[in-house]
């Protein structure tokens, strides 16, 4: 048999909860109606200031990527045809601190390496490396770069100290080449034993390398 719900009079006489909600949002928003607009407002701001400020971003890097083209041609340009460092240096300023800064520093550097002013492109690496931490590509492009230029101004000593450090630590980009720097270098100093210990440990860490015939021969010719 059917059965109907009955309904109270008291409950017939409760007002829709749907319509009392509403007008209960209805009536604060008409008693706070300046606070709500302030607060749309200060949202506006914000968002429109975030957007702002990203976009300035992407037009300064943007900006900075093209300065950083413009320097890589003229150095490029000017290869074999005189000195290019004065003019890679006046772009400098034009660029804010920051990464895209430390790869300009190390276009100067490697300028002033091509062209054997050493002591110029070590106190420039030396400037990047303090700027910047390891394991980020800048200073471990520029620490090789700095171990380089230290052995061609014949200051063996740091160029030495430079390579172990780049060794012990394990994370170059071209670990097999830093390797033959540190055991060359103890060679340029005569010093046979520590040159054949590197060797000896290239040998074993580098078992399938393309070049490990220049290692062999090396040891070779130091046992000769």
């Amino acid at each position: 048999m059917a059965t109907r719900d009955r309904f109270s009079r008291k409950q017939l006489k409760r007002p829709d909860e749907f319509i009392s909600t509403s007008e209960r949002v209805i009536d604060f928003c008409q008693k706070n109606q300046g606070v709500l607009i302030a607060s749309a407002l200060v949202v506006v701001l914000v968002i429109g200031g975030a957007s702002f400020v990203s976009h300035n971003r992407k037009q300064q890097e943007l900006r900075m990527e093209n300065l950083l083209d413009e320097m890589q041609g003229v150095k490029e340009n000017a290869a074999g045809k005189g000195p290019v460092t004065d003019q890679l240096k006046e772009y400098l300023d034009r660029f804010d601190e920051g990464m895209h800064k430390q790869r300009a520093r190390l276009l100067l550097a490697n300028a002033f390496y091509q062209e054997q002013k050493f002591p110029e492109a070590i106190a420039v690496y030396n400037e990047i490396l303090r700027q910047s931490r390891p394991g980020e590509t800048v200073y471990e492009l520029a620490q090789v770069d700095l171990g380089y230029a230290y052995e061609s101004e014949k200051d063996y000593k740091k160029a030495i100290e430079i390579y172990k450090s780049i060794v012990d630590r394990g994370e170059a980009l071209s670990l097999f080449d830093v390797y033959l720097s540190l055991a060359r270098t103890y060679e340029l100093v005569q010093d046979s034993k520590n040159a054949l210990l590197i060797l000896r440990e290239m040998e074993n860490k580098f078992k399938d390398h393309a070049q490990l015939f220049k290692v062999r021969g090396k040891i070779k010719k130091l046992e000769g």
